[in-house]
């Protein structure tokens, strides 16, 4: 294998801005047939972005990468290993790279009829689709006007008696207050903000590139919410956002609340992070439904998951991994899924980070792995950058030697035999200084996550086959080909 990435100035992937468009071919709540949609994401980096920041250097944007990777590791970690009356998560740099970075997609709409556009963060981790509504007690301040159920013909709150308000369970956010159903979400303990408002329903309309806003909609069950705080993530001068959409494996989700019409499929393909690849004019589809196409030689590798007690993320059951040719041969367990353990997958997240102290067995994850790849470089005699010679977070950087094309490559491997294969050139970030980094990073918790960095030229098909169950399919693909 050989190859290393170069990443021009103008454009990095990860942060996008999704606007909803497609081929919805299916209409209100009680339609049963399936059908299929489609997201187009345009990169945040591009000047067409809502949300472009500006000139920032080459390696300005690849320290937010990490910074961004770290602040979500962290997230986790505080989720299911810190108690409710801890006054931990007080470091400033978390926070600022989540005020900073935090939008990796957001979904234009209509709510509903007539319908009053709103801008939503699209995440796969979070459950619960909620935004800003009227009369807003406290809230962050949004460039569009905030959503007003009075001015909704279709808007409606949801009885307690509603299967989505769970509020009878003991870790659930739901209250039932009045004969209607209310919620209280709050983030990692409050410490990085809440949202309070009314259980609701009402007509979602997502964009169509050709027509514009259509008739098609569809009745969701979401948060209208009248009280946020802390949620200095939202906090800046042209925010446009209004709240969240979720797309984890809670029934409250997009996917999972529409799973009849999509059979329960969603996909993505990961375009390279390459020059030849301008962002700003070619966007990255994610399709649901029929819009999700399975190759007609290729054959998928096929991961299964399953819910993990609580938790709504995809865990999938790693068994070992592999630098080149050669295993780390991981005891088993090491990977075992648990609430905030295990191996994740995540395309919310930049970089591929590894545990540094596996719960069941100890093992420093990231250690092993590092070691093999710095043995690998060392007996290609390329020179190591050390120190202060170091200009990033990245452990292991190496100045290019001309010629050299035999870079290290890294695989993943599944129970019964599946085996995903990280490409060389997609293993490393090349920068102007004329030298690369190997793109891993180490986690503090518990948690082995695998980003977006590691997906590259790769589909990935998400498939439920119930609330709880699933499988992952994975295929090498030129993503580059997709197109609208």
């Amino acid at each position: 294998m050989a190859g290393i990435q170069k990443f021009p100035v103008r454009s990095v992937f990860l942060y996008l801005v999704l606007i909803i468009f497609s081929k919805l071919s299916f209409g209100g709540s009680s339609s049963k047939h399936s059908s299929g949609f489609r997201l187009k994401l345009i990169p945040r980096d591009s000047p067409k972005s809502p949300l472009y920041p500006g000139n920032l250097t080459h390696l300005e944007k690849m320290e937010r990468l990490i910074d961004f990777t770290k602040a979500k590791a962290e997230l986790r970690r505080m989720r299911f290993h810190t108690s409710p009356s801890s006054s931990m998560f007080d470091d400033e740099k978390y926070i600022v790279a989540l005020r900073r970075q935090a939008f990796y997609y957001i979904a234009e709409m209509k709510l509903g009829i007539p319908g009053q556009l709103i801008y939503l963060v699209l995440d796969t981790t979070a459950d619960l689709i909620w935004t800003q509504c009227e009369p807003c007690v406290h809230c962050f301040d949004q460039e569009a006007p905030i959503f007003d159920p009075k001015a909704s013909m279709t808007y409606s709150r949801v009885p307690c008696r509603d299967r989505h308000c769970s509020y009878g369970n003991e870790n659930d956010y739901f209250t039932c207050l009045g004969g209607y159903c209310t919620y209280n979400l709050t983030y990692n303990n409050s410490l990085l903000g809440s949202t309070i408002g009314s259980s609701s329903r009402d007509y979602f309309h997502f964009y169509d590139d050709t027509s514009g806003y259509s008739s098609t909609k569809f009745n969701l069950f979401f948060g209208c919410s009248n009280y946020t705080t802390n949620l200095s993530m939202f906090i800046d001068p042209q925010n446009i956002i209004s709240g969240v959409m979720g797309l984890n494996l809670s029934p409250l989700s997009l996917n999972s609340q529409l799973k009849d019409r999509i059979q329960g499929k969603f996909a993505y393909c990961v375009i390279p992070w390459d020059e030849n690849f301008p962002f700003d004019v070619h966007a990255l589809p994610f399709d649901f439904g029929d819009d999700v196409v399975l190759p007609q030689r290729k054959i998928p590798m096929e991961v299964s998951y399953a819910k993990v007690g609580d938790a709504n993320e995809y865990y999938l059951d790693l068994r070992d991994i592999s630098v080149a040719d050669s295993h780390c041969f991981f005891v088993f367990g090491t990977f075992d899924p648990a609430p905030g353990e295990g191996f994740i997958l995540d395309s919310t997240s930049p970089i591929t980070m590894l545990t540094k102290n596996a719960t069941k067995t100890g093992i420093n994850v990231y250690d092993k792995v590092i070691t093999k790849l710095r043995n690998y470089y060392q007996l290609q005699h390329l020179s190591p950058l050390l120190g202060p010679d170091n200009p990033t977070n990245y452990e292991l950087c190496y100045k290019n030697k001309e010629n050299f094309t035999d870079f290290a490559w890294i695989t993943y491997h599944f129970r019964k035999s599946a085996d995903y294969v990280v490409d060389a050139k997609f293993m490393n970030i090349n920068y102007s200084g004329g030298f690369f980094c190997v793109a891993l990073l180490g986690n503090d918790g518990p948690q082995t996550v695998l980003g977006l960095f590691h997906m590259q030229n790769m589909r990935i098909i998400h498939h439920a086959t119930d609330f709880d169950h699933g499988s992952i399919q994975f295929y090498p693909a030129d993503c580059a080909e997709d197109h609208f």
